[in-house]
């Protein structure tokens, strides 16, 4: 009797531990609703948002749905989200739960949701972090989506709240547009907290101690050679920086990453610090690294002249070895990191011709020449600090002119010639 309960209590754990979560089937058998669709999911930064703490009912399935657009609503309300917003595909996978909200442990308040969402103890973490206590539930819910680079969970509480780990957490609360965009800074951008209390509840903070963080926006260094965001301090700005005048003063501002003292970020005020502010130069750049390059000109303004120019194709006429300038990308971001991978295309093939990428004083660039179906592709990493040029030699003796079509790209986007 005793081996039939264990093994009775076994099944039901393994049922337990697998069973499938309840989310809303579509009128077409689907489980994902698209929300913003820019392209493929190959090319596009795909997120999916799933709630917790909603149940079936349809004023809390409606108010899921409307959360969502809502998120989507702040993306177009905030730099660089909003110049970028052609490199997001977002989609919403509607989870039902058996009551409404989520565990509050402080005060005792616990739900029997899907995803098993809660806020923290203010032991382990503090009470505004919200984190699921399954994650790979939340995992499977957002598995219902074509694809997914993030996982932003939604909780039907209106408590102040949110996280960012490998899965991004946001409550229903007043501020919850400001929230969402600050909680993506994290995870697409990277990016620290640069408040200076991680409890926030009058304990005191300690000064930091560790190593040089790995982020972009905070540093423990404030050598003006040498600081990761150096390249945007003007050379009159003291380091470390004390005043802001005029208001946007990119320095060595000291506090950040739950400590007061010991670490410095770029600006006085930013997003990743306190909400309503807008994102800081540094924090912007980065998250603009990482979106731009999901974006084409033409998708983020077809009018626009960068639009007009990449759809340029030049062609060149060949006949003998010819030496051609490779041009500078007007459009490209300016990155902390100077190297950028280029790949050019020409429409012929490199049996017949051989191509060489060349510095300004005539040495070969290392580079990888393949043929492809387009044409002779011919890949190296570029420093934008320097002028680079592109040799052409036909393998064997023409008689005229042949035309060839050139196409090149930076860091996988098209650029002007």
């Amino acid at each position: 009797m005793k081996t039939l309960f264990l093994l009775c209590v076994s099944l039901l754990c393994m049922v337990q531990a697998y069973a499938t979560v309840n989310v809303q089937t579509n009128a077409d058998g689907t489980h994902a609703t698209a929300v913003l669709v820019n392209g493929s999911t190959t090319r596009k930064y795909d997120i999916v948002f799933v709630g917790d703490g909603f149940t079936s009912s349809a004023a809390d399935q409606d108010k899921f749905n409307n959360a969502v657009l809502s998120a989507v609503d702040a993306l177009r309300h905030k730099v660089p989200y909003s110049t970028q917003i052609c490199s997001f595909n977002v989609w919403r996978v509607n989870v039902i739960s058996a009551e409404a909200g989520i565990d509050h442990p402080l005060t005792g308040v616990s739900k029997n949701t899907e995803l098993n969402c809660t806020f923290g103890d203010n032991v382990g973490a503090p009470e505004r972090v919200i984190y699921s206590t399954t994650p790979a539930r939340v995992t499977e819910a957002a598995n219902y989506a074509p694809a997914f680079d993030a996982i932003y969970v939604l909780v039907n509480d209106a408590q102040y709240g949110g996280a960012a780990g490998d899965i991004v957490y946001t409550s229903l609360n007043t501020s919850m547009q400001e929230v969402i965009v600050h909680e993506l800074g994290h995870f697409v951008g990277h990016l620290a907290d640069e408040y200076t209390c991680y409890f926030c509840d009058g304990r005191v903070e300690p000064a930091y101690a560790g190593p040089e963080p790995w982020q972009v926006n905070l540093t423990i260094n404030t050598n003006r050679a040498t600081l990761k965001w150096g390249s945007f301090v003007a050379a009159t700005t003291p380091l470390p920086t004390t005043v802001d005048t005029p208001p946007g003063v990119v320095g060595a501002w000291a506090g950040g990453g739950y400590s007061p003292t010991g670490i410095y970020r770029p600006q006085a005020n930013c997003l990743m610090r306190a909400l309503n502010f807008e994102l800081c130069a540094v924090c912007n750049d980065a998250l603009n690294g990482i979106l731009q390059p999901k974006c084409t000109a033409c998708e983020r303004d077809p009018n626009s002249l960068a639009c007009a120019l990449t759809k340029i194709r030049k062609r060149l006429y060949v006949y003998k070895a010819k030496i051609f300038r490779i041009p500078e990308c007007c459009f490209c971001p300016l990155d902390i990191d100077p190297r950028r991978q280029v790949e050019i295309v020409l429409s012929v093939n490199s049996k017949n011709y051989k191509v060489q990428v060349l510095t300004a004083d005539g040495k070969e660039v290392r580079a990888e020449v393949r043929d492809t179906d387009r044409g002779a592709a011919i890949s190296f990493e570029e420093n934008t600090k320097d002028a680079y040029f592109l040799q052409i030699t036909p393998t064997t003796s023409l008689k005229e002119a042949a035309p060839i079509d050139v196409a090149i790209t930076r860091n996988g986007q098209a650029v002007a010639l």
